[in-house]
């Protein structure tokens, strides 16, 4: 059997290791940031787009929600639309895509994130209105990116369980 070939870490190796470290307290919790996991190059839409046209962004792109930014009678008007609204809101209900428009069916407001904030306050977040995907926004409140259930659950598999628990039971309490 061959031997085992040692290895010594060079100095590149433990500066790595450093960085890794950097992102936990000395009490051992993860402290890892929203901006060093989140997708920094978001797919957006705007309002007047129709839904034909975000559908196909959404397959082409192979995402499951589109980010709405723009402003309508000079107010701005963002949201986001995930494919579950084009199902529910458009295809289920007979509507034609190429004449609905985003606005009509987006959900307005959206809940964004700081880069700066942890995974963990993106997962209570998430559980707590019920969402799977947060926009991430600068000072400027300008979208930087967007963070995923999934995302999190790469990193930290315990947070995905507090985030998709609420999912379950608020998912139980509908069928009821």
């Amino acid at each position: 059997m061959p031997k085992k070939k040692e290895t010594k870490r060079s100095e590149e190796d433990e500066e790595i290791n450093d960085e890794k470290r950097s992102g936990v307290y000395n009490n051992g919790e993860v402290s890892i940031k929203v901006g060093d996991i989140m997708t920094t190059n978001v797919i957006g839409a705007k309002p007047g787009d129709s839904i034909e046209r975000i559908a196909k962004l959404m397959y082409a792109n192979r995402i499951e929600a589109i980010v709405i930014i723009g402003k309508d009678k000079g107010k701005d008007k963002n949201g986001i639309i995930t494919s579950k609204d084009v199902v529910y809101k458009v295809v289920a209900k007979g509507k034609d895509p190429k004449e609905v428009i985003a606005k009509d069916i987006m959900t307005n407001g959206i809940i964004t994130i700081s880069p700066n904030n942890t995974i963990d306050e993106a997962a209570t977040l998430m559980r707590r209105y019920d969402i799977r995907r947060l926009p991430v926004a600068n000072e400027k409140k300008e979208i930087v990116g967007i963070i995923t259930e999934s995302d999190i659950a790469r990193i930290s598999p315990e947070l995905h369980v507090l985030i998709s628990e609420g999912s379950r039971i608020r998912d139980y309490a509908d069928r009821e």
